[in-house]
């Protein structure tokens, strides 16, 4: 019976019912209360809903019957940092990457969590790993562009962003981070193609990035002042 429950919560999970998706879980942790996946995908659900300490009493629970899952870790580790508590997300994240080495997805999680608590070389070595494990994924490549720029590293956070760009070309953020860099950086051109497919992939924020993207066209036209006035 816990099982047709925890099966039924994961099709209404992957329907988008969350609340429906939990009393199953309910009902299946009420059968059994040993049921490991049953605490962590209920956990993953209530951290997503804002329910963070519940979200880490699941996690606990999980981890107790299976400590060797680094998914679970790794949620608790999520959880952790959605309450501030930075070196505990650190702690999990570490251990994640103990248990699954081979896996990037920890090593990315944890030079997440390092570059929140601004240990900035340590999250690059984090996201260098990730990539070495993954030379395709995004996120990594994408993190480590972030805590480059944050050094200063102007270049080599464009190149990283300019990667992100060839493996997912629908990444909005890519293009605004390296569009944010070429602004800084003077090449206004550049910029203002990198805002305007921002925006082109961005709906929520278009009109916001096409103004950014006129911005640095006209600063290409020495003619910032001029088209800003006119925009009054």
């Amino acid at each position: 019976m816990a099982k047709s429950y925890y099966e039924r919560a994961l099709i209404h999970t992957e329907l988008g019912n969350h609340t429906q998706a939990i009393t199953d879980l309910n009902a299946a942790l009420k059968t059994d209360r040993t049921f490991s996946a049953a605490y962590l995908s209920r956990g993953l659900l209530l951290m997503k809903t804002g329910e963070i300490e519940s979200a880490i009493n699941d996690f606990d629970q999980a981890i107790i019957r299976l400590p060797n899952s680094a998914v679970a870790i790794s949620a608790r580790g999520t959880a952790w940092a959605l309450q501030g508590e930075v070196n505990l997300s650190i702690q999990d994240y570490k251990y994640a990457t103990e248990i699954s080495p081979n896996d990037p997805v920890m090593h990315n999680n944890l030079g997440v969590a390092l570059y929140r608590a601004k240990i900035i070389d340590e999250a690059i070595k984090s996201f260098d790993y990730a990539i070495k494990l993954k030379d395709d994924y995004p996120s990594a490549w994408l993190n480590r562009g972030i805590a480059r720029a944050y050094q200063g590293k102007i270049s080599e956070a464009i190149s990283d962003f300019t990667v992100v760009i060839e493996i997912d070309s629908k990444l909005s953020s890519a293009f605004l981070e390296r569009a944010s860099l070429y602004f800084l950086n003077g090449d206004f051109e550049s910029s203002s193609k990198d805002f305007s497919e921002a925006a082109k992939l961005s709906s929520r924020n278009s009109s916001k990035w096409n103004l950014w993207a006129l911005m640095a066209k006209a600063r290409v036209n020495n003619n910032f002042n001029t088209e800003i006035s006119e925009r009054h």
